[in-house]
């Protein structure tokens, strides 16, 4: 299985009151036109009817649209190189994770003197998920620092079953799994309120 992602889910998200301002009219901040470029019209729309995603009375239809949202950037994240023309036209902020990657990347030739995706990177399964990665960290450190709450070191990690021994992942984070075994697994979930021990 795989645990760990590149992806973001409403999970990962952090004051999520604070993606209502980007939709404001006036806002053209790379941040809100980043959103509304990604979402469609009418979660765009849907979105603006809301004066609070947390204190609301629709929190099935927020919790939609915080989907929706996490889905949009998911759909950026995939786009190998995607964060590469905005690199420069966003606030310094603080971002060792993205800048520490991007110049292990040009290091290793996914990324090119120029800070171009390499065709070679393009081509290889490594290469196009070291730039997933890459956009990933855009949006943690550049674009939406105020929102999202995912950790910049989360990768994605392999894990196998060894017989007699058993493992602990969130399964709130984005993860896989599949079972390439000719015999049948059972399996043993087990289900903590995280609440009780907050």
């Amino acid at each position: 299985m795989a645990v760990g992602s590149h992806r973001v889910s409403p999970n990962d998200f952090k004051d999520v009151d604070r993606f209502l301002p980007l939709l404001a009219a006036g806002n053209d901040s790379l941040p809100a036109r980043l959103l509304r470029e990604a979402l469609p019209e009418a979660e765009l729309r849907a979105l603006g009817g809301f004066s609070s995603l947390t204190r609301t009375e629709d929190r099935e239809g927020a919790w939609k649209l915080l989907w929706a949202v996490a889905e949009a950037l998911n759909t950026r994240i995939e786009q190998p190189g995607f964060c590469l023309p905005y690199r420069d036209a966003t606030p310094r902020p603080a971002s060792p994770v993205f800048d520490e990657t991007f110049a292990r990347l040009q290091a290793q030739g996914v990324l090119t003197a120029n800070g171009e995706a390499s065709p070679a990177a393009l081509a290889s399964e490594s290469g196009r998920e070291e730039l997933y990665y890459l956009n990933t960290l855009f949006f943690i450190e550049r674009a939406f620092p105020e929102v999202l709450a995912k950790s910049p070191r989360v990768r994605r990690e392999f894990i196998s079953w060894e017989e007699g021994r058993c493992f602990v992942f969130d399964d709130t984070q984005y993860h896989e799994v599949w079972q390439r075994s000719d015999r049948n697994r059972v399996i043993l979930n087990v289900d903590v309120d995280r609440e009780t021990y907050a």
